[in-house]
């Protein structure tokens, strides 16, 4: 009878520790796909900002290949053409923001 009660003890101590794991996984769940959300959110705002190819084929013979690691990179480049005091200035920018970031 002994025997018994101490099965039943671990039966209930492995139920009560699968209860936890599970709540433990939702949670989990539910942080992954908040962090995913705001990742491929960003992603929209990086596109949304990389300048348009059609744009910097007027003034350079280019081309370009911007593919992320994972959803979103740190990495970014830049264009624009600005006229001050009666001259144009193109800018261009190639960012590497290595080791900055998500993970």
């Amino acid at each position: 009878m002994e025997k018994n009660a101490e099965l039943e003890q671990q039966k209930e101590e492995i139920l009560t520790q699968s209860e936890e794991l599970l709540i433990v996984n939702e949670e989990i769940t539910l942080k992954n796909e908040m962090i995913t959300s705001s990742i491929t959110y960003a992603k929209t705002i990086q596109k949304a900002i990389l300048p348009i190819d059609e744009n910097m084929k007027k003034y350079f013979d280019f081309f370009n290949v911007f593919r992320p690691k994972d959803i979103v990179s740190g990495d970014f480049y830049w264009f624009t053409k600005l006229k001050i005091e009666n001259k144009f200035f193109i800018f261009v920018a190639v960012v590497d923001c290595t080791g900055h970031g998500v993970p």
